[in-house]
């Protein structure tokens, strides 16, 4: 059940990616969006008001966290490297595809950026497997004396 789930998080997060980078989605539109909700919420929180060029920066390391954090969690133990160099390969085919694109920007700062979110994605998976685990291992041990 929870592989399953996870391999639908995984393909939404897919689409998702598709969907926003090589997609009929304005890259303008959609950064213009993501601009005004952390505008939204920085503002209450008494931080700057982001910039779009850090607005794209971010976006660029989300975009890439829900797949990591799913592919991290379908990985056995000790294989989550492969996770992130397959998103890395996938961030280079995104940009490759938007090179040739009008209205599309290809760069090499995306392809760091949509790396390290799903880097970071992975991190967050690996953690939480050995959270768990632990916690687990825990109440086992508990029960058992």
């Amino acid at each position: 059940m929870r592989r399953r789930l996870l391999v639908l998080v995984a393909a939404g997060a897919l689409g998702g990616i598709l969907a926003l980078t090589v997609g009929p989605v304005s890259q303008t539109r959609a950064l213009s969006e993501f601009l005004d909700i952390l505008r939204a919420v920085s503002a209450p929180l008494g931080l700057p008001e982001p910039t779009e060029r850090a607005a794209e920066g971010l976006a660029n390391v989300l975009l890439f966290v829900p797949l990591g954090a799913a592919g991290g969690w379908l990985a056995r133990r000790g294989r989550q490297w492969w996770v992130v160099l397959a998103l890395g390969v996938l961030a280079v085919l995104v940009e490759a595809v938007q090179y040739p694109v009008d209205g599309r920007d290809a760069s090499l700062q995306d392809v760091v950026l949509n790396t390290i979110g799903g880097l970071l994605g992975v991190t967050a998976a690996v953690l939480s497997k050995w959270w768990w685990r632990r916690r687990r291992v825990g109440a086992t041990a508990s029960a058992s004396a």
